[in-house]
């Protein structure tokens, strides 16, 4: 071999090992389980506070489950739904103990999570964060159950940089109504490359799409049919087989990433619609302008969309599906991708979403028809009741106005084979 062919065929190597590369930035880490629980626990101020919460019943384990999860700067926040009383604390950050334990840290305080006192979190299912600006926009309904005092449903924004309170917006009654109202997740939109307006979807007993004006500091509401269940219930089941009739209205809300469409539908249905944005920030006529989009395979909870396309979880099929942007133009048949090779039994009702920073999904799988149907055991067993899930898919959320990771994505797998053996053979023919 010649001193020009042995330097050229370095120059293979090279390229080769940085194609490779490529491709496995290009896939990301399988995905893995982040944390997983049987029963969860705080970050109790005192020794005792823990004992002295389950005596007098303001901590009963096998009340709390986590359904919201939202991850920014490698932070993870969670939500602990007061569907039940004994939730000491609604909303959390998850920290690790010395001994590698994951509990749950109140957020921002304990005082914080106080039932009664309407400055503080009585119930909170679901939060958003804007990667753009750090700020976390968290949605209240104002009424812990179980709990004798209704507050007014409230948003508070909250700068996770500076930590403090930058909103608190009380919901006036005519628009979301106290102690019959469901708040059940957020969505932020951006005008003119600033946020300005939240959608909420509220489940309570009078169906509804919240809007937000964070530049007038105003809220009102759009109701309709399309935010209803299609046939009234739909019956979910359990791994254990317990079933459950559903008749869940809105629940999961998405944004599209051009700002242009909120996507929405209700639990106890398979009917995807959307809505333009023109027409929620306008105040608009929502009866001539929403769309239906056409019918997912199963029933889901939470939805989110990346700059690529919606994340669906699919309560009947254990299963994660991605559906293109081209498919969702509405009127019809959507193009469900799954994220894995087969259904799981560990992705028992995948509820909430979340895209970090980094290109990974995140999202809870957590059992919810056995908690509900009172059949989870939280003792003496290894199985996990709640699960936390990481996926690396290479895209930025539907917030994300930063293009490096769009930057990132690299040629399809077999052109660069192509390449490599390309230049093997023009090696060889030197």
């Amino acid at each position: 071999m010649t001193l020009h062919q042995l330097l050229v065929y370095i120059f293979v190597l090279q390229l080769s090992c940085l194609l490779i590369s490529a491709k496995v930035f290009k896939l990301g880490k399988e995905a893995s389980v982040v944390y997983k629980w049987t029963k969860l626990d705080f970050n109790w101020t005192h020794t005792d506070d823990k004992q002295d919460s389950i005596r007098n019943g303001t901590f009963i384990v096998a009340n709390n489950l986590i359904t919201g999860i939202k991850v920014y700067s490698r932070r993870i926040f969670v939500t602990v739904p007061r569907w039940r009383p004994g939730v000491p604390s609604t909303l959390n950050e998850v920290m690790n103990t010395n001994d590698d334990r994951a509990i749950l840290n109140p957020f921002p305080t304990w005082g914080m999570q106080k039932i009664g006192d309407c400055d503080a979190f009585q119930y909170v299912q679901s939060m958003e964060i804007d990667p753009n600006t750090g700020y976390m926009w968290i949605i209240d309904t104002g009424s812990a159950r179980g709990g004798t005092t209704q507050c007014n449903a409230k948003i508070v924004i909250y700068d996770l940089k500076s930590d403090y309170i930058v909103r608190n917006h009380s919901f006036p009654e005519n628009i979301v109504s106290k102690g019959t109202n469901f708040l059940n997740d957020i969505v932020i939109d951006y005008v003119n490359g600033k946020p300005r307006f939240a959608y909420i979807s509220d489940t309570g007993q009078v169906p509804k799409i919240v809007v937000y004006d964070y530049e007038s500091d105003e809220s009102y509401f759009f109701n309709h049919k399309s935010m209803y269940p299609e046939n009234g219930y739909m019956t979910i089941s359990s791994k254990n087989d317990e079933q459950m009739n559903f008749t869940t209205p809105i629940d999961g809300i998405a944004m599209s990433p051009d700002f242009q469409y909120v996507y929405f539908c209700a639990l106890a249905d398979q009917n995807l619609y959307r809505i333009p944005t023109e027409v929620l920030r306008g105040r608009g006529n929502f009866s001539q302008s929403y769309q239906h989009v056409g019918r997912k395979s199963s029933p889901s909870d939470g939805m989110v969309f990346s700059q690529k396309g919606l994340y669906v979880g699919a309560l009947t099929n254990d299963m994660v599906y991605k559906q293109s942007l081209e498919s969702l133009q509405g009127e019809s048949n959507l193009t469900e991708t799954p994220l894995f090779a087969q259904p799981m039994e560990s992705l028992e009702w995948v509820d909430t979403f979340s895209i970090d920073e980094d290109g990974n999904l995140w999202f809870v799988a957590n059992s919810l028809v056995r908690f509900f149907t009172n059949t989870m055991r939280f003792k003496y067993t290894d199985h996990a009741n709640m699960r936390i899930w990481k996926v690396n898919i290479g895209e930025n959320g539907y917030l994300c106005r930063d293009t490096n990771m769009a930057s990132r994505q690299q040629l399809p797998y077999p052109i660069l084979i192509l390449i490599m053996v390309l230049l093997i053979k023009f090696v060889i023919a030197l």
